[in-house]
């Protein structure tokens, strides 16, 4: 049975966080009912076809306010049918955010030092990515920029996880 049977809150001003259930011994389920808390985390994917030095793809902020980006969950990927898989070089690119009426700005901003930007290497290894700029400000553009290819591919996606409950 439910330990709040019908979420019986103690004040009209109360809000409920968890409904829980038990076994008589012990708590054997939680449900998250925290539906005023705002924002949720889902993921922009940028995705180019095709990818050649210079290619581009963009994302804008539709939300009127600052995303944060998950850095555990970035994830970028070739297509399936990328050719060349085990020669050398590697695919490179670059993630940044315009703000409006602002310049473009790398999410990788110490990238001289230990350059962390999506890349794949020739024999399709992905390196780790760690962004350095975690928000996306409101209003603002995500562009997926390729900064050098290994060899030719269908496409490449970016997913950039992002959460909006600021």
């Amino acid at each position: 049975g439910s330990i709040l049977p019908a979420i019986e809150l103690p004040e009209s001003q109360a809000l409920a966080l968890y409904e829980v259930d038990t076994d008589a011994a012990s708590i054997t389920a939680t449900r998250d009912v925290r539906r005023w808390l705002g924002g949720r985390q889902f993921a922009a994917n940028l995705t180019i076809l095709d990818p050649q030095v210079g290619g581009v793809t963009v994302w804008a902020n539709p939300t009127g306010r600052p995303l944060d980006i998950l850095p555990d969950s970035m994830a970028i990927e070739l297509h399936e049918d990328a050719a060349g898989l085990g020669g050398s070089g590697e695919w490179r690119f670059e993630v940044e955010q315009r703000a409006p009426g602002g310049a473009w700005v790398s999410l990788f901003t110490s990238s001289a030092t230990d350059d962390r930007r999506p890349a794949i290497q020739a024999d399709g290894t992905v390196s780790e990515i760690y962004p350095e700029v975690l928000t996306i400000e409101p209003g603002a553009v995500v562009r997926l920029r390729v900064l050098s290819v290994a060899a030719s591919a269908s496409g490449v996606s970016l997913r950039l996880p992002l959460w909006g409950g600021r």
